[in-house]
């Protein structure tokens, strides 16, 4: 594939996109521009300012001691917690006085090349609505609460604020040679689920944590997924996985060290030996990786997708649990996620599982058909080529099709025998 020589470095209109690239089919609503803002941020609702009070008060009971300093300080510096949505003026105001960034509202996921030009700009997109009540717990596409609480107090340390600007610049490199994807899991490991040393420990600063309710537990205590140093080849090569907990975290020294490895890395030899598709999978730990924590991958091996799509089912059972009462929920899906008695008393699991089960949990797993009840094949009609083999398997003869279909086995007069008939009464 033919790359252009020299990239645009202009950024103060949106540049043009490079042909023959792929951006997911986003329809633009009538109301935004080319630029997808809209023309002004939200009037919101009583009830819309109380869930983002909820929302805020459930985070910090969880994310002191377990957030990275610069988040906590950003907190403190922008008063996200004043009450009621923040006004994008006023944040874009104290922003920009620390760093220079401002807040744009945006009605919707917008294209990666109109979200890299706002980047690269120093403008970060921000949702222009809030969950609702019954989404309170997970909502799959960003909203204003993930957006700004999440995202904009990391924004406040000027070290990560220019890391961010330069993925913004490197997502047209990226989109050149047909790589968004493997930009992508750069953005997903770093800016939305990453993990930082600070004092010995790993510390959260990405924003899928620190704006959900229970994986700043998970990420940081749980024995389940694998903690990794940060390798920027290694990570754009590792598939992701959006809608549920991740399997892996990936940990960097600090905000200076991220940006060595980013910035400072001459992409464009990285994206001539990218594939077309991921190397690792997400779950993966392989020899190069410099390993803090090798998980058991036992929330993933016990099919935890179909619990993560329903976060509030998660919260019920957890309460149930032996111990968890007072506890925050948080906590609570957490002991439920390892909890040893939790798999078998949900589900029955199929053969290839039992053994490993049985072990872990101490007790018989039921018998197969997946949540259908037992039916014994000698208790029902069999067919004819069958009944030769069903003896042999279960050790009992088979009853004989004509007492139970007299009508349908009757010879008929002049015809041959009929195909119900045992094959010792054929010709």
């Amino acid at each position: 594939m033919t790359v252009p020589a020299s990239l645009a470095t202009d950024f103060a209109s949106l540049p043009e996109m490079p042909d023959g690239v792929y951006t997911a089919p986003l329809k633009r609503p009538v109301r935004v521009g080319e630029d997808w803002l809209e023309p002004a941020q939200h009037a919101y609702t009583a009830d819309e300012h109380a869930i983002w009070d909820e929302l805020y008060a459930r985070q910090m009971e969880v994310l002191p001691g377990r957030a990275c300093r610069a988040f906590l300080q950003g907190l403190q510096r922008l008063d996200l917690g004043r009450g009621g949505v923040p006004d994008f003026g006023r944040l874009s105001e104290e922003l920009g006085a620390l760093t220079g960034w401002s807040v744009v509202p945006v009605p919707m996921l917008i294209p990666d090349h109109v979200f890299f030009w706002h980047l690269a700009n120093r403008r970060f997109p921000a949702g222009n609505f809030i969950r609702t009540r019954e989404t309170f717990d997970y909502i799959q596409e960003p909203d204003v609460f993930h957006d700004v609480f999440g995202h904009v107090p990391m924004l406040t340390d000027p070290t990560y604020a220019d890391y961010m600007q330069e993925y913004g610049r490197a997502g047209w490199k990226a989109m050149r040679y047909n790589r968004l994807k493997s930009l992508g899991a750069l953005y997903w490991y770093t800016v939305e689920f990453g993990l930082v040393m600070e004092d010995g420990a790993p510390r959260v600063y990405g924003a899928g944590i620190l704006s959900g309710p229970t994986e700043a537990v998970f990420a940081l205590e749980g024995q389940s997924p694998n903690r990794i140093m940060l390798n920027v080849d290694r990570v754009m090569r590792t598939d992701y996985v959006i809608d549920d907990l991740q399997p892996t975290y990936f940990v960097i020294e600090s905000f200076a060290d991220l940006y060595h490895q980013t910035v400072e890395r001459d992409f464009d030899r990285l994206y001539r030996g990218l594939g077309a598709g991921f190397t690792y999978a997400n779950t993966a730990v392989i020899d190069i990786d410099d390993v803090l924590h090798r998980g058991t991958l036992e929330y993933h091996l016990r099919g935890a997708g179909d619990r993560a799509r329903r976060p509030s089912d998660r919260y019920e059972k957890a309460r149930r649990l032996p111990g968890c009462a007072g506890l925050p929920q948080a906590v609570k899906a957490e002991r439920l996620r390892v909890s040893p008695g939790s798999c078998p008393s949900c589900r029955p699991c199929p053969p290839w599982r039992r053994p490993w089960l049985r072990q872990h949990c101490g007790r018989r797993q039921p018998w197969l058909p997946w949540r259908l009840p037992r039916r014994r094949p000698w208790r029902q009609p069999c067919l004819p080529w069958r009944r030769q083999q069903l003896p042999t398997i279960h050790a009992r003869r088979q009853p004989d099709l004509r007492r139970r279909f007299p009508a349908r086995c009757r010879k008929q007069k002049g015809q041959g025998p009929s195909p119900l008939q045992t094959p010792s009464s054929r010709p």
